[in-house]
């Protein structure tokens, strides 16, 4: 039943863990009369923990931004893996999930949105800005997109593949340009270099991080597309690799001592 007006207010922790919560208290939870907000946490979790505010109009986000500021965004959300509470904008509750996922290690800044006016500029020679390198560059570096209004991506080939890496492997920017720096720009296995138009694909050891994520600590290196598929069919199973090799190395034999075929 709830409790009768009157009573001491709520003792549970306030949102800042400072301090008591105060509202009025409504039923019993842990042995103390809390109220109606802690009684249904402890209802739901069976323990009575500080609450998330409520995001109010004007609050913005204080994750880190550029250049070491906050974020300055709309607030969305309550960060509550720290004591006080920080309020996040979407972008960044988003990556506050992936971290709790193991996709992601840390925040990061989000990029900054451009206006429509500036995403369909051209130069005199009908060159695209890139929003990330801030090159003029001709259309055809840059992927097609639906969502746009000049019906391309807002960024360059190159930067949108960076981009996606860093999303899905948990790479930052300088583990990218690490990796290639180190493969001399080209596949880890078949030495093939890598261009702006071909597919580089981020090999990571599936043990570790099942399907196409990773928490960026088990990623082996960038391959080109046909490597990588390669390896995807063999299951990464060494032993099956190992007999793929002396298979064909068996059949150069046969074919060597058999001289060439003769013809039909």
């Amino acid at each position: 039943m709830p409790a009768r007006k009157g009573f001491f207010p709520c003792p549970a922790p306030n949102h800042e863990d400072n301090g008591i919560c105060g509202r009025e208290p409504y039923a019993t939870a842990a042995g103390e009369m809390v109220c109606v907000r802690h009684y249904v946490q402890f209802r739901r979790h069976g323990e009575v923990k500080p609450l998330k505010r409520r995001i109010k109009v004007g609050m913005v986000c204080l994750a880190e931004g550029r250049e070491n500021l906050p974020c300055g965004r709309p607030a969305k959300h309550w960060d509550t893996t720290g004591i006080p509470h920080v309020p996040l904008c979407k972008s960044h509750a988003e990556q506050r999930r992936q971290i709790r996922i193991g996709l992601r290690t840390e925040l990061q800044p989000v990029r900054d949105r451009r206006i429509a006016q500036e995403s369909q500029a051209r130069d005199g020679k009908g060159n695209k800005r890139c929003g990330e390198c801030k090159q003029w560059l001709p259309e055809t570096e840059f992927w097609k997109s639906a969502a746009s209004k000049d019906g391309l991506n807002g960024l360059c080939k190159h930067c949108s593949g960076i981009a996606a890496r860093m999303k899905n492997f948990g790479l930052s920017k300088a583990d990218i340009e690490r990796i290639l720096g180190e493969q001399g720009e080209a596949c880890a296995i078949c030495r093939s270099p890598f261009t702006p138009a071909r597919t580089i694909s981020v090999d990571h050891d599936h043990a570790c991080c099942p399907g196409n994520y990773s928490c960026g600590q088990c990623v082996r290196g960038f391959l080109c597309s046909s490597c990588n598929s390669g390896l995807g069919w063999m299951k990464d199973s060494v032993p099956g690799l190992y007999a793929s090799v002396a298979y064909l190395t068996s059949w150069q034999q046969r074919r060597t001592s058999s001289g060439p075929a003769s013809p039909a």
